[in-house]
């Protein structure tokens, strides 16, 4: 866009023949990416069904659909509706239908709808790809064959065909033929030829004005982009040729982007290409981009959808590269011929509607640098000041210039502002000279008139001659706005004159602050003023003479004031560090940086019909556009109550116009009942705590970008309701409530009273069987012994009144009160002793179970005196004990008598034998008497194996350890199967008696692995500690399959076979364990306590 298009959008007029210099604007708004005011970013929590999207179309009617991982949705414009009547399964793609429509496809199905709802595409046919084309089907099979479907007629198109593809309506390409075509009203077109009929295109787009882009990476010799306009002819662009495209997109303006693979992002301007000199995430990570047809840019990620609203126009500027001082704004003239004068920080501008432009940095050699004053006189005649760098003030004629010395100290008298009144009069408003400190000595106000400069102040007798700001009423009156407050004057006709009575001065602390930089007065004669350092906000004085303060609060965008205009329609605009905004009849519209001003910090403000100029600080002139600076207000969805008592919670949530603020950002206010409004917040819920029982309404007000809100905004309506107990409603159902409560208490007394006279009979049969069965009976809960039968007195020798002082546990032995906690298992069987009155002690048994006595919880115990059976027992161990050891001593006297007598024998047999066949010479060969001696050696074998399996010796001289060493030596050297012995060396401790038995078992469970278990590996287990004895005999086998092998006795030459062993350990008080694994092996472990062994040891 040239400069003179621009100037004459602003309706700057006629050309000055002036040195003119080229104006430097922002770059191209389509691709201004860095300006982050047009960058809406919507989610989940705008309705998207998942952030993770994949397309994005926009409909023939304007509407935006989006596909995501989820599902799709489309934009009303402040959020996103999900379609939710659609199948879960996933969306391949969506398109373009006829109408207002939109084709979604899924893997196996087709849907066609819009915004009201979907329908199944019904066609029997295996589609692959769908479009619609010139108002018909166009269908690709898995066959890769083309079909037209119209009117319910599915009829054959090419064959085949290899790809399809429409991203705006009407706009449809295809590969078919060795070719690429679009389609076209006129019939198909072919774009692009390949010898091998192989085309992969990446992307392809095409605007309403016919002009397009095509991305293409196979076959090479067509790879990169291509183009073309209205005439559609193709032109490769060579230079074009990087990664693979993942997405590109052209605009109505021929405007065009194109993201890469590598993340590189190329732009096309006036057919050019060129990099982004700043890459946005949201485009280098975009899958899909989309112009839309307001020139709005669309971009679909893994972190949702993005909009980039090109077609925003709200402001334009006027500004030099940067940085430079022209770009500070400090005064706006636009002169009666439409010519536009800034004063900046480093001279004058001055503009033309041809487009020339002055830049006049001194004037008769002064160098002017900051100019603070411009304005026009009624002769044409142009004045320049400035606050800070030259006195006086300079004049334009249109020909020369001339320099006015103004004051009695000329060289010390700044002009920070020149002002006309409506009589064409120029007020000059001075300052004295920054490098001075007598603020006492400024100079004041200078009235110029009739081509003489008159000191006013001196003359009037301005009480604060430092002034800002000047400003005229209605009634004639003068306003001052000063370093030390706000002073008017104004003659009263009905007291004489007198200088003191026309001032009237606003100071401090009536203002908040005692300087005031800017001053102005609307058509009502109100008069507005601000200060740019204190921050107290927009000052107001009413005609009666009354101050009041408005703030952001109230909807200012910022409390520093820098200036002030009213416009003809009487609306206020306000500069702010902050940004611009206006007001009028209460109602506030904000400028702010989410408006697209680049610089908020502002200065001066003129409007000029419909266009708002505003100098800013370092970015030249921004002009506003009243015609765009307009949208809806953000809707509002209000949540339902959440009442509790009279406590509610309201939940409310904002959606801003095209995301033109992020809805935490959006303020809202809110007021109960038509209550006075709150303050503008971010806040989105609220608490109301001890609501009086009444009807509520919540109303809530939300404002846009530029401040824009609905009077009504959005409500919800609730009711806090008395109490229960106040409730009209409430005496009926409670009435028959306590009916129903008074019936059922009768009919529970009625059935309680017959109830315990049950319990009391039941008690009674109790008492009797208990009063004569010979078992000592118990019942106890956790405190006390609750009743004790006559045989519980005599068992215990405690009287009846001793017993119920007790509980339970305490009549037992300290040894055994542990684990007579019912509550852990309420039915428990024992044998403990008891400790009876006289302190002897008896062996019972009694089991337990929890029942109801007297309407409580309690535990019945039932308990038997099993003294003699214990002592029974112990005899019984003693004299197996002493059977075991008789055995042993005849095995003894027989393993002697073999070893001294038969095998002494026999062995002087075998001597002989051999003596007398060396005395007769008898041959070695003789059969009979081979014979003869083999039997011999035979019986001395068998009579020593006889000796040590009836009493090793090795067990008598060497003890337990030895024994069983040899034990299994002997096995692997008979059987060949591998033996270990872990011993313990608490073993040789225990008496002999005990150690021949414990090897007499531990030998037989070997013997019986090795005969039945089919094992290689033996393992014999032999531990000790202070309270158990523990043998373990474990095999590597097939494990013990058949139970009658554990019954077999004894095997030949002796040992006490495994029924023997269960009865031994038994009388022991021990057990025995048996693990069994099938084809993996068994373990069997005895477990005898020693102080039955030691028990049945001593009672011998």
């Amino acid at each position: 866009m040239s400069i003179k298009t621009i100037l004459r959008m602003l309706g700057i007029g006629k050309a000055l023949a002036f040195l003119w210099i080229p104006l430097s604007f922002l770059h191209s708004q389509t691709f201004n990416f860095e300006e982050e005011w047009r960058w809406a970013h919507f989610t989940t929590e705008h309705g998207l069904p998942s952030n993770q999207a994949n397309q994005i179309i926009e409909a023939n009617d304007g509407t935006i659909w989006v596909r995501t991982t989820n599902g799709i949705a489309w934009f009303d414009g402040y959020h996103w509706i999900n379609v939710s009547s659609l199948p879960s399964a996933t969306i391949t793609g969506i398109s373009h239908s006829k109408g207002d429509s939109v084709i979604v496809q899924y893997i196996d199905t087709v849907y066609v709808g819009n915004r009201s709802g979907f329908k199944p595409l019904k066609i029997n046919i295996d589609i692959f790809k769908v479009v619609v084309s010139n108002e018909e089907y166009l269908i690709l099979d898995h066959r890769f064959t083309l079909h037209k479907f119209s009117h319910d007629t599915l009829i054959h198109y090419r064959s085949p065909a290899f790809y399809l593809m429409s991203e705006r309506k009407n706009k449809v390409w295809f590969i078919a033929d060795s070719g690429l075509y679009k389609r076209t009203l006129n019939g198909d077109f072919q774009l692009l030829q390949s010898k091998n009929n192989y085309f992969v295109v990446n992307d392809v787009d095409e605007n309403i004005n016919g002009s397009g882009l095509l991305a293409i990476s196979r076959p090479m010799e067509h790879r990169g982009i291509w183009e073309w306009d209205s005439s559609q002819c193709l032109l490769h662009n060579k230079t074009e040729n990087g990664n693979s495209v993942v997405t590109l997109s052209i605009n109505n303006n021929g405007d065009a982007i194109c993201v890469y693979q590598s993340g590189d992002v190329r732009i096309r301007e006036n057919r050019t290409w060129a990099n982004l000199n700043y890459i946005p995430e949201q485009i280098q990570h975009s899958d899909n981009l989309l112009f839309s047809s307001t020139g709005d840019l669309w971009s679909v990620t893994k972190k949702g959808v993005y909009l980039f609203r090109a077609s925003a126009t709200t402001w334009s500027y006027l500004s030099e590269n940067t940085p430079d001082l022209r770009n500070n704004i400090n005064e706006i003239l636009l002169l009666k011929n439409n010519d536009l004068w800034l004063g900046t920080g480093n001279g004058l501008i001055i503009y033309s509607s041809s487009g020339d432009k002055r830049w006049i940095p001194q004037i008769n050699g002064t160098p002017l640098h900051a100019v603070t004053g411009l304005e026009q006189d009624i002769d044409g005649n142009i004045w320049i000041s400035s606050g800070s760098t030259f006195h006086g003030a300079f004049q334009s004629n249109g020909r020369h210039w001339n320099h006015f010395e103004i004051g009695n100290d000329p060289s010390n008298t700044m002009i920070h502002k020149i002002r006309k009144d409506h009589k064409g009069n120029l007020w000059f408003l001075g300052l004295q000279k920054i490098s001075s400190s007598q603020t006492e000595n400024e100079p004041g106000v200078f009235l110029y008139k009739n081509s003489t400069f008159t000191p006013w102040a001196v003359q009037y007798n301005l009480p604060q001659r430092r002034v800002y700001s000047f400003a005229e009423g209605l009634d004639d009156a003068i306003w001052f706005a000063t370093a030390k407050g706000i002073f008017r004057w104004k003659l009263d006709n009905d007291i004489p004159y007198s200088q003191q009575q026309a001032w009237t001065r606003w100071f401090h602390p009536e203002l908040h602050w005692g300087r005031v930089f800017t001053i102005t007065i609307d058509q009502q004669n109100t008069v507005w003023f601000g200060d740019q350092d204190f921050g107290s906000g927009l000052g107001k004085i009413s005609p009666l003479g009354t101050v009041e303060y408005l703030t952001t609060n109230d909807g200012l965008i910022d409390n520093h004031v820098n200036d002030l205009f009213i416009d003809s329609s009487g609306t206020l605009w306000i500069t702010t560090n902050g940004g611009l905004c206006s007001y009028n009849n209460g109602v506030w519209n904000i400028y702010g940086e989410k408006s697209g001003l680049t610089c908020p910090i502002l200065w001066p403000v003129k409007a000029y019909g419909d266009k708002i100029y505003v100098g800013t600080s370092g970015k030249g002139l921004a002009i506003l556009d009243r015609k765009t600076a307009h949208s809806p207000p953000p809707r509002i969805i209000m949540n339902q109550p959440v009442i509790d008592d009279a406590s509610v919670l309201l939940r409310w949530q904002t959606f801003a116009f095209r995301g033109e603020l992020p809805s935490d950002a959006i303020h809202t206010r809110h007021r109960l009942n038509n209550g006075a409004w709150s303050s503008w917040t971010t806040n989105r819920s609220l608490t109301f705590s001890n609501l009086e029982p009444n009807s509520y309404t919540f109303q809530v007000q939300a404002r846009g970008v530029y401040g824009q809100y609905l009077d009504i905004g959005s409500h919800v309506s609730f009711v806090v309701l008395p109490p229960l107990w106040a409730r009209p409603i409430f005496f009926i159902p409670v009435g028959i409530t306590a009916l129903a409560f008074l019936f059922l208490v009768a009919i529970y007394i009625n059935k309680k009273i017959a109830s315990d006279a049950a319990i009391r009979k039941s008690e009674e049969k109790f008492r009797a069987v208990a009063e004569t069965t010979p078992s000592a009976l118990f019942i106890y809960n956790r405190d006390s012994i609750l009743y004790a039968n006559p045989a519980a007195v005599l068992l215990t020798g405690f009287s009846t009144s001793e017993l119920l002082a007790k509980n339970f546990p305490d009549l037992l032995h300290p040894k055994f009160r542990n684990g007579t906690n019912t509550a852990e298992k309420p039915t428990l069987q024992r044998e403990v002793k008891l400790v009876r009155n006289d302190d002897s002690e008896r062996w019972i048994n009694f089991t337990t179970k929890e029942i109801s006595f007297e309407g409580m919880p309690a535990t019945l115990v039932a308990v038997f005196d099993i003294t003699e059976l214990k002592l029974s027992e112990m005899q019984l161990r003693a004299l197996s004990f002493e059977l075991s050891r008789t055995e042993e001593r005849e095995r003894r006297r027989l393993a002697t008598y073999l070893h001294d007598t038969i095998s002494q024998n026999l062995a002087f047999l075998k001597l002989r034998f051999r003596t007398l066949t060396k005395t007769f010479a008898i041959p070695n060969e003789h059969k009979q008497l081979h014979e003869l001696k083999n039997i011999i050696e035979s019986l001395i074998a068998d009579s020593q194996t006889l000796t040590f399996e009836l009493s090793p010796p090795i067990l008598n001289e060497l003890g337990l350890k030895a024994a069983l060493d040899w034990l299994c030596e002997k096995t692997e050297e008979q059987h060949g199967i591998r033996c270990r012995n872990e011993f313990d060396s608490q073993g040789q401790s225990l008496p002999y008696e005990l150690q021949r038995m414990v090897f007499n078992a531990l030998r037989e469970l070997m013997t019986n692995a090795v005969k039945h278990a089919d094992a290689s590996e033996i393992t014999l287990t032999t531990q000790v500690d202070d309270s158990t004895l523990t043998l373990t005999v474990t095999d590597n086998g097939k494990g013990i399959t058949t139970p009658p092998q554990l019954a077999q006795s004894s095997r030949r030459g002796g040992g006490f076979g495994l029924v023997n062993i269960r009865q031994w350990v038994a009388t022991l008080g021990g057990s025995l364990q048996l693990c069994n694994e099938e084809n993996k092996g068994a373990r069997v472990t005895i477990t005898l306590p020693k102080v039955h062994i030691f028990q049945a040891q001593s009672s011998l």
